[in-house]
């Protein structure tokens, strides 16, 4: 999201979950859908799995020995999470590994099999350009093509070499089709993609790509995803899913999902993309903090119901934490979000 702002967004955490066929709310006249993902559990990236210090709102420093949510977990997206480019490689040649390594592990430790890594975040050092609109809690230059394309493909082969087996899966970048997160043009991205895709099936060629990560509000950039997913050469290895995000108002649900998902697989006709399963890797309800505890739970499975019958076959929550954005339904222990979760994961009774 593009709203998001200083420290809390920088470890804000991306939920993702992997919806059993269980309600805690009222049974409905249509059958349940398949599952969301056939393992069940929770899928989610924890800002505070590894610990650390953090600000918090009232502006007092704390530092936390890590969290881990209160449920299972099958599957780690990991992004807001100081682990962009250019957290990883703060300076040519110069690795910092130690969080990323953490969050590996702290999944591993918990019998994770399913790590999803966001490759994105140009540091200043590669970046080609800097603009006034680059992602103020990312830097200068973030959202920046790299100068240099090799600087690019020696991350993506040093990051996919390190992890090979473990992280299974990358998207290649967050919401380039969001000035906020990338300021260069389609056909830039479209190099940078194809680039990526190609290191990839070198370095590890059993992760999976994913493309994408586009947002798909307000309007106009859904309809500027449309034309970066033209941009895309027949040429690239082809990706095994294309990711988007969804962030609805109470009054867009449900049918919202079904329209935006007909349309990125229809600018997919004809492109490398073209049939490719979609995932929804971030969701949540804009003004979804000032819904009732009921609400927040209809609105949270009218998503997931909607898009597993739109045919969408991951999705994921923005955000698993307490600094998430105050707009959005909060979710972590304790909330009445993390409660539906648990229950519709089957890891919690319904009494």
């Amino acid at each position: 999201m593009t709203r998001l702002r200083g420290l809390a967004c920088a470890i804000a955490a991306l939920a993702a979950i992997a919806l059993m066929p269980i309600s805690p709310l009222p049974a409905q006249a249509n059958p349940a859908p398949a599952p969301i993902s056939p393992v069940p559990g929770a899928a989610m990236t924890v800002p505070w799995a590894i610990g650390g210090p953090r600000i918090e709102r009232d502006g007092t420093k704390h530092v936390f020995q890590g969290d881990w949510p209160n449920m299972p977990v099958t599957s780690l997206r990991i992004w807001d999470a100081r682990t962009a480019w250019l957290n990883i490689e703060p300076a040519p040649g110069q690795w910092a590994f130690a969080r990323l390594d953490a969050f590996v592990a702290k999944a591993e430790e918990h019998h994770v099999q399913d790590i999803v890594l966001v490759l994105g975040g140009t540091p200043a050092w590669a970046a080609k350009q800097q603009r006034k609109t680059d992602a103020p809690w990312l830097g200068k230059g973030s959202a920046s093509p790299p100068e240099f394309w090799d600087d690019w493909t020696t991350f993506v082969d040093t990051v996919a070499s390190r992890y090979q087996g473990r992280i299974k899966a990358y998207e290649i970048w967050n919401e380039p089709n969001s000035v906020t997160y990338w300021s260069g043009t389609a056909r830039e991205w479209a190099t940078l993609t194809e680039l990526a895709a190609k290191q990839i099936a070198i370095s590890d060629p059993t992760a999976r790509v994913v493309v994408g990560g586009f947002s798909t509000f307000p309007a106009k950039t859904l309809a500027k995803a449309q034309a970066f997913i033209k941009a895309l050469p027949a040429s690239m290895p082809r990706p095994s899913a294309m990711g988007f995000h969804w962030y609805p108002t109470k009054q867009q649900l449900p049918a919202g999902i079904t329209s935006t998902a007909q349309a990125l697989r229809a600018a997919t006709k004809g492109t490398s993309l073209s049939g490719v399963p979609l995932w929804l890797t971030e969701t949540n309800v804009r003004g979804g903090s000032s819904l009732s505890s009921s609400a927040q739970q209809a609105a949270m499975q009218s998503i997931a119901t909607t898009s597993a019958r739109a045919g969408i076959t991951r999705l994921w929550w923005y955000a698993w934490t307490d600094l998430g954005p105050p707009d959005l339904i909060q979710i972590y222990d304790g909330t009445p979000a993390a409660r539906w979760l648990e229950v519709s994961n089957g890891s919690a009774s319904q009494s």
